[in-house]
């Protein structure tokens, strides 16, 4: 067993160097789906996409066009407008939830997924 000796700096820049991760690659999924969002006319995301929501997607082998972005946007801020904080996005099958105000993509469900689930937490659900 080895013993290190670490002093106040050396610890300090460890847990710097551990909490940096590095940007996703342009042709992973995480980075093509940052594009896709990112790629709108305006330049601008008008919604954006947790890292939980991003591995759901991608393990429940979810796809997401930039027409579904658009639609899933326009639900979001409908929700909005009626002063919802959580929403469910019933659409094509898939459930998604967003937290309103930030317009974030929490996470995504496909049709197995969604199976014998209680969803909680949710002022309101947009079916489309």
């Amino acid at each position: 067993m080895a013993i290190q000796v670490v002093n106040h700096n050396t610890y300090n820049a460890k847990i710097k160097q551990n909490k940096q991760q590095p940007a996703a690659p342009e042709n992973s999924f995480s980075g093509i789906l940052k594009q896709k969002i990112q790629s709108r006319k305006d330049g601008s995301a008008k919604i954006k996409i947790s890292n939980h929501a991003q591995q759901r997607i991608a393990k429940r082998n979810i796809n997401i066009a930039n027409k579904d972005i658009n639609k899933l946007s326009n639900a979001v801020n409908l929700a909005k407008k009626k002063g919802s904080k959580e929403t469910l996005v019933y659409y094509k099958n898939n459930a998604y939830l967003f937290n309103v105000k930030t317009s974030t993509l929490i996470t995504a469900m496909d049709n197995n997924s969604m199976q014998g689930n209680v969803i909680t937490n949710i002022d309101s659900t947009i079916f489309m």
